[in-house]
């Protein structure tokens, strides 16, 4: 006589080796992106600063071949002044960038090269986006990325780049709003 044996096709409830390999494995993942978000500075950082009062503005210009500096007085906050001197019909060139990212010393040198010829004309104001000072100017201009160049005309009318403009754009740009307004460059 055979006997026979009955086995069972049903599954066993319990995971296996390898769905628990699976999830170890997302889990994993998760924590290391949480980790590496939090180790990685954004690109401008956004600092609360409770005294407001002492934000400055690291600039200065010379238009009409005066000396003026671009930095508030007392407690006049940068957007204050660069309000005032945008009412007084001045073409503003704002350069934010910060000395470490390559493509900022790039455009650094772009801009030594160029707005020298406009110095005069066109009021340079340089932010350094690293300086707790300019956190709230950042936040209210809403950069994210850098370098971003904002030119003002006289009446105001604002454009805004962002990335490495080549020497020749920068140079039509500075001559249009310094001789009235934007243009073609």
């Amino acid at each position: 006589m055979i006997k026979h044996k009955e086995v069972s096709c049903e599954r066993k409830s319990g995971l296996t080796r390898w769905q628990v390999g699976v999830v170890v494995s997302v889990l994993i993942l998760i924590v290391a992106v949480l980790i590496l978000k939090n180790m990685i500075p954004s690109v401008i950082p956004m600092v609360d600063n409770p005294d407001v009062n002492s934000l400055t503005i690291t600039a200065e210009s010379k238009i009409d071949g005066a000396r003026r500096e671009l930095a508030p007085l007392g407690n006049e906050l940068p957007a204050a002044h660069l309000e005032r001197m945008l009412s007084g019909r001045h073409p503003i060139f704002a350069f934010f960038h910060s000395t470490t990212c390559t493509q900022c010393v790039e455009m650094t040198k772009i801009v030594n090269q160029i707005y020298p010829a406009f110095e005069n004309q066109v009021a340079l104001v340089d932010v350094d986006v690293y300086d707790e000072r300019n956190q709230a100017l950042l936040q209210q201009a809403g950069i994210r990325i850098i370098p971003t160049l904002v030119f003002f005309d006289q009446t105001g009318t604002a454009q805004g780049f962002t990335g490495v403009m080549p020497a020749d754009e920068l140079k039509a740009i500075l001559d249009n709003i310094s001789s009235g307004g934007f243009g073609e460059p």
